[in-house]
């Protein structure tokens, strides 16, 4: 190349260099990763616990919760005659818990638990054995079991 062809930056002005990325560009990725920080930081989902459901009757339950202040029942799990069924994660009632146990049809036997009534068992739920009477009491009856 002759002197008088080669390129030079002028002077009076840096070099620029090539760029793939505009600055506006890097300055809305930023923007939006904050907004979604944000936004999940601030939309956080109810407190979970992790509770065990011990079933010792002869009836495969379904149970519910809810808190104290009424609400719609959350289903926490179903559990069959003489299950156990460990570390199920529901949503936490608060300070009182209103468990909800139905069978065979049957429904509205209800036991009322505090949090720290909970906690002292460590988060161990046993059915009662009064949930059977109850639903023995509105018509259930056991299935025959195997000999």
């Amino acid at each position: 190349m002759s002197p008088s062809t080669a390129l030079r930056p002028r002077e009076d002005s840096p070099a620029r260099f090539p760029s793939f990325v505009s600055h506006e560009l890097v300055a809305i990725v930023v923007a939006a990763v904050l907004v979604l920080a944000i936004t999940q930081w601030s939309v956080a989902g109810p407190s979970r616990v992790q509770m065990t459901i011990v079933n010792e009757t002869d009836y495969a339950l379904t149970v519910a919760a809810r808190g104290r202040d009424g609400g719609g029942w959350t289903s926490v799990l179903v559990v069959e005659p003489g299950q156990t069924r460990p570390d199920r994660v529901t949503i936490d009632h608060g300070d009182e818990w209103v468990f909800q146990f139905s069978g065979q049809g049957r429904s509205g036997v209800e036991l009322r638990l505090t949090r720290e009534q909970l906690a002292d068992n460590d988060w161990n739920l046993v059915v009662p054995r009064s949930v059977a009477e109850q639903l023995e009491r509105q018509g259930a009856t056991p299935p025959q079991r195997s000999r």
